[in-house]
């Protein structure tokens, strides 16, 4: 898998289903998951496991001891710039999937791999004219998204928009004060960026989520450029 395909797929899943525009969020927010640390527990917990697999090769023993000036001093270095680049923007694309959509409310317990598998379609997309929510109880969103959508398993996410409150009927939103489709009826969100957003009651859900999706790309590129190259 290239990184040009990796990114084409995404694009995909973003025109699918619309809405994709906020995100876990990217700087500190209480005790909640933001991508920099969804990628950084990602990427450790592989290279840990790249790191064992060569030591076992060798017959050596490995164990993994990070300190976050180490971090910080990796971080700094510009090898393979370009790709870590890229591979950031992937990440953080595939990491809102989990937050922004109703995968985690549809009660999988597993990523969706057909996210990062060029030769794999995205099944159960809700139709265009299908309804998917129904307006909150006050501040209460738990039970927004319509019964028939999670009983037909139907993959959906929310609209989004600081200009404009047009989405189409019965459809989604993102949720949150910045969002102005969920002031329209359906009111409200189903975002899990936070614990505190409209589906922040399932926020840890869909973060852990995000960083086994993580690592599985990262195997995915483990794959293509062998342990050597993916650990420079």
């Amino acid at each position: 898998m290239t990184t040009r395909q990796s990114v084409m797929l995404l694009v995909v899943l973003v025109l699918s289903l619309p809405g994709l525009i906020h995100s876990f969020k990217p700087l500190f927010n209480s005790n909640s998951f933001t991508h920099r640390e969804i990628t950084r527990i990602a990427v450790l917990r592989k290279t840990a496991e790249v790191c064992q697999d060569i030591a076992a090769s060798k017959g050596l023993d490995f164990n993994l001891i990070v300190s976050a000036s180490v971090v910080k001093a990796h971080a700094k270095k510009e090898n393979y710039i370009r790709g870590r680049w890229s591979l950031g923007q992937i990440c953080h694309t595939l990491q809102d999937f989990y937050s922004h959509s109703n995968w985690v409310e549809l009660g999988n317990k597993a990523p969706y791999s057909a996210l990062i598998r060029p030769d794999q379609p995205l099944k159960n997309l809700a139709g265009q004219n299908t309804p998917t929510c129904r307006s909150c109880v006050g501040e209460n969103c738990t039970n927004n998204i319509l019964p028939d959508v999670l009983n037909q398993g139907l993959l959906t996410s929310g609209y989004f928009s600081i200009i404009s409150s047009s989405k189409p009927t019965g459809k989604c939103s993102h949720g949150g004060s910045a969002d102005r489709t969920s002031r329209r009826d359906p009111v409200g969100g189903i975002n899990k960026d936070t614990l505190d957003s409209s589906h922040g009651f399932r926020h840890n859900e869909a973060a852990n989520l995000a960083i086994r999706a993580t690592m599985e790309l990262l195997e995915d590129i483990r794959l293509v450029a062998g342990d050597t190259n993916f650990m420079r």
